[in-house]
């Protein structure tokens, strides 16, 4: 249960960050994409 928490709550972070930082990072990592 713990894990599935942690899971949670590293997606819920990651989706944050991906907000607050636009797509740029996302670019970065993957250029192919438009």
């Amino acid at each position: 249960m713990k894990r599935f928490i942690f899971g949670a709550l590293l997606v819920i972070v990651a989706g944050a960050a991906y907000l607050l930082n636009g797509s740029a990072a996302i670019d970065r990592m993957n250029p192919s994409i438009p």
